[in-house]
């Protein structure tokens, strides 16, 4: 038997974990004073949100930074969320983004 110890990395649980006991009050916080800092934080949310999900569902083999070259496309999201605390407008050119970019991936599939 080794004496050496086998390091053990720390599953995706614990960081899960750590980044909902740091983020739910901040969350908080940020909800409970509401206006335009709520607006930006949820902005931001969406833009992390749309890297997470390019990176992890359309290319989880490619490094993250390989998902922020898609900014754009997942970035209009977040000024629409940010865009919509300031006029309405904003939820309608989201909703017509969102409707268009679904009639384009429907088109291309083999649906």
């Amino acid at each position: 038997m080794s004496a050496r110890a086998i390091p053990r990395e720390r599953p995706e649980l614990h960081y899960r974990l750590l980044t909902a006991a740091i983020g739910l009050p901040l969350l908080a916080a940020v909800v409970q004073i509401g206006g335009w800092p709520f607006a930006i934080v949820a902005g931001i949310i969406a833009l992390l949100a749309g890297a997470e999900f390019v990176h992890g569902w359309l290319i989880p083999k490619l490094p993250l930074s390989a998902a922020w070259a898609m900014a754009p496309m997942f970035g209009a999201a977040s000024i629409m969320v940010m865009g919509a605390h300031a006029a309405w407008q904003f939820v309608a050119v989201g909703a017509a983004f969102a409707l268009a970019t679904f009639l384009i991936g429907l088109s291309r599939s083999d649906v």
